[in-house]
């Protein structure tokens, strides 16, 4: 039986680990010497230097949600609200406006039509006989009691 020493074996795992990291510095420097690692270096810097400028020109819009710009219903619809910062959106911010705006607009149609469907399925419903108040889905307890009044419908 063949009994190694330790310290032959740390030997032979220290040069492997030599030619592994040999390798990997060959296959970094052929990277960043291609037109692909080149690319990908000045697409880095490029990136890096439009997020500088966005931290310095202070045209990012913070925490605000979706819902934040937009306002409740007034007469006229509802209407967007209008922007915060006092400093104009980069391009990128820009696109990024207009498909939020569009974002909305969609989803603003979509509820529109939606409320539309349930104004006029519920229109004709009965109202309570004791306050004279709608009865619609909306205002109806689980227990089929007038959500007002509390008065028992069934």
């Amino acid at each position: 039986m063949l009994i190694m020493n330790p310290n032959i074996i740390n030997l032979i795992i220290f040069f492997f680990m030599l030619t592994m990291m040999f390798s990997a510095f060959n296959y970094f420097i052929s990277l960043f010497f291609s037109k692909i690692g080149l690319s990908v270096i000045v697409l880095i810097w490029l990136l890096y230097q439009i997020y500088k400028y966005r931290l310095r020109s202070g045209a990012r819009q913070g925490n605000a949600s979706y819902y934040d710009h937009i306002n409740t219903y007034t007469s006229g619809g509802f209407e967007r609200a209008g922007q915060t910062g006092t400093a104009a959106p980069g391009f990128f911010a820009g696109i990024k406006l207009w498909y939020l705006e569009k974002k909305r607009q969609y989803h603003y149609a979509k509820f529109k039509k939606n409320w539309d469907l349930i104004q006029k399925k519920y229109a004709l419903d009965m109202r309570c006989p004791y306050c004279g108040s709608d009865i619609t889905v909306f205002n109806v307890t689980g227990d089929a009691r007038c959500n007002y009044c509390r008065n028992r419908l069934l």
